[in-house]
């Protein structure tokens, strides 16, 4: 089960498949395809490629990439917020000295506080950048 999740993570680091509910499939295809192709130039470009040509290529795609790097970036923040919400809720099963010290009342302010940086993300952040993809 690790390994799968670690694969669905692998696949989706992007972060577009947490824009289904406001872009079709095919649509975070042809975004995922032109952010590879953006992707593919630029390696070109470093390499030496026709500066003319490839140049004017990044240039049409670069503000797409640029919005997938900000999704991926919001992604990372997210998984991270549910990690450590995982995390969170378990705390009530530790022993020793770290959990002595932490009270319930620690765990409710900091679920809550998780709570509202995920909701600004699924509400604040992800709405208008798929909006603008």
């Amino acid at each position: 089960e690790a390994k799968e999740k670690q694969a669905f993570k692998d696949a989706n680091k992007d972060g577009l498949y947490t824009l289904g509910e406001y872009l079709s499939y095919p649509m975070r295809n042809r975004i995922k395809a032109k952010k590879a192709r953006h992707d593919e130039l630029l390696k070109k470009l470093q390499e030496g490629g026709d500066q003319t040509a490839l140049g004017k290529e990044v240039s049409q795609l670069s503000g797409i990439s640029s919005l997938c790097d900000k999704l991926a970036e919001i992604h990372e923040a997210r998984e991270a917020l549910l990690e450590l919400k995982e995390e969170t809720s378990l705390i009530e099963f530790l022993e020793g000295p770290k959990a002595e010290s932490w009270t319930e009342e620690d765990t409710e302010e900091l679920m809550a506080d998780i709570n509202a940086e995920l909701a600004d993300i699924e509400c604040e952040k992800l709405p208008p950048l798929a909006q603008k993809l």
